[in-house]
């Protein structure tokens, strides 16, 4: 992300403000919560509280505003981007950092959650003047959409590797099986497709538990960098991981049930779901994230 991110109006303005409002859209509703906040060149950290409505919103959609007003109506500022809710302050590398902004008890138990703002509405009022700066970040601008960001994230390391090993692996079964399979050009697509389906799948699934490995176990954020910084959110690899494994499985199926037990195995195994899936439980499991998937 390009440096700086931020204008120096809306730094200094943070940095003076005191407590912000930041709204995010959870279950039943958008959750809004006064949070205190450490304004950087590139991005905010919100000091959240552990299991509260406004981090577990943050979990499943990723996406957040934040509004500072003046009392007296000096400036209005909104700022939208992506957040995700973040470790305990006191885990952090950069704490020492975090700590002039931190509320004088129980700083170091909050969570830092890091909002990437895209887009700032700033208004303020200069004499008689009113100033107004309406428009995209540097880290706006270069963000990917919704989709895109899934797509992206699911297209990395072990599925982007599934994906490939899987058409020579269908293609190669089919070539050795011989003309008698019918509809052999519809058996190519939909197996390949499928074993796709499954290596994506698990490629977005294992993003979300190495994130929750990062909270919880102290894992190693690397293998989460595409959560932390907001190309795709928990929430969505979680849904669309589970989805792209369900469609796999169903095609497993639908293969074993029109062509063959064989087509079904090339499948199956084909995606590498089942290597990538030991090998990520073996490292999850002893609290490191795995580099594979």
């Amino acid at each position: 992300m390009p440096l700086p991110n931020l204008p120096e109006d809306v730094v200094r303005i943070l940095s003076f403000h005191g407590p912000v409002e930041m709204v995010c859209e959870g279950e039943l509703g958008l959750i809004s919560e006064k949070v205190e906040v450490a304004p950087f060149d590139s991005h905010l950290v919100a000091f959240l509280r552990p299991g509260g409505a406004l981090a577990e919103a943050l979990l499943l959609t990723g996406r957040a505003e934040v509004q500072a007003r003046h009392i007296e109506g000096t400036y209005s500022l909104r700022m939208t981007g992506v957040a995700h809710p973040g470790i305990a302050v006191g885990r952090r590398a950069d704490r020492a950092s975090l700590t002039p902004w931190l509320p004088e008890r129980g700083g170091n138990g909050l969570l830092a959650a890091e909002f990437i703002p895209h887009r700032i509405e700033l208004s303020r009022q200069e004499g008689a003047n009113t100033v107004r700066y309406h428009g995209p970040t540097p880290a706006g601008q270069q963000a990917p959409s919704r989709l895109r960001g899934v797509v992206r994230a699911g297209f990395t390391q072990s599925g982007v590797v599934g994906t490939l090993v899987a058409f020579p692996a269908v293609f190669g079964f089919l070539a050795w099986e011989g003309p008698e399979v019918p509809w052999r050009p519809v058996a190519l697509m939909v197996a390949w497709l499928g074993a796709a389906l499954g290596a994506v799948g698990l490629r977005l699934v294992m993003l979300m538990l190495t994130y929750d490995v990062w909270r919880r176990i102290r894992g190693n954020s690397d293998e989460c960098s595409l959560v932390t910084s907001g190309v795709v959110s928990y929430g969505d690899a979680r849904f669309f991981g589970l989805w792209c494994l369900g469609l796999w499985g169903f095609v497993v199926l639908l293969c074993w049930g029109l062509w063959s037990q064989g087509l079904a195995l090339t499948v199956f195994f084909g995606s590498l779901v089942p290597l990538y899936t030991a090998a990520g439980l073996v490292h999850l499991g002893a609290g490191k994230p795995d580099r594979a998937a």
